[in-house]
């Protein structure tokens, strides 16, 4: 089976803490026709100020027994997010046939609430934390797709994720501690 023409996989981690300080990450790897890239952005808001940074460029993260770890080294930024609540997914859109992995959406939460330590240059935040992984196997401007609303909501006893695609394809969905609702 030959692997499919065009993959976008994007990370999305965050972590706020009990001041309010907000950290967002973003990275990203595409493959297509033949191209190779890899991006990432940091956009934080601490003590009211508001920055964001990017580069093209490697990263790594590496997941094992309900901890992710982040490294951005041209960021200046190291993370490591510690599961508090059990991942969940979805194929929020399944192909254009309906079944086929190929040209389609996955949508991984893989920490709907975790405890996240981050470290920006020697600055060192703790708080709550969101993390979840989307895989495209469909170049974006493909996917039948006119409006999507997505949020998240983490506090120490509970989280609450949603999804809500509008378009020729729709779904929506909401997922409270776990357990999963249609719209």
């Amino acid at each position: 089976m030959s692997p499919p023409s065009f993959s976008l996989v994007k990370w999305y981690m965050d972590c706020v803490t009990g001041e309010g300080d907000t950290v967002i990450l973003y990275c990203a790897e595409l493959h297509w026709r033949g191209l190779h890239a890899a991006y990432s952005n940091l956009l934080s808001a601490i003590d009211s100020q508001a920055t964001s940074r990017s580069s093209m460029g490697r990263y790594r993260i590496e997941c094992e027994d309900g901890r992710i770890a982040v490294e951005l080294p041209r960021l200046q930024v190291e993370g490591e997010w510690k599961s508090a609540a059990a991942a969940v997914q979805e194929t929020v859109f399944p192909g254009p046939d309906g079944t086929s992995p190929d040209g389609s959406a996955l949508w991984e939460c893989l920490q709907p609430q975790a405890t996240v330590r981050v470290q920006l240059g020697q600055r060192e935040l703790t708080g709550l934390g969101y993390l979840e992984r989307l895989t495209l196997t469909l170049p974006p401007w493909q996917l039948p797709l006119r409006e999507l609303r997505w949020g998240r909501f983490v506090s120490p006893t509970d989280h609450v994720i949603w999804i809500d695609w509008q378009g020729p394809y729709t779904t929506a969905f909401a997922i409270h501690n776990g357990c999963k609702r249609r719209l």
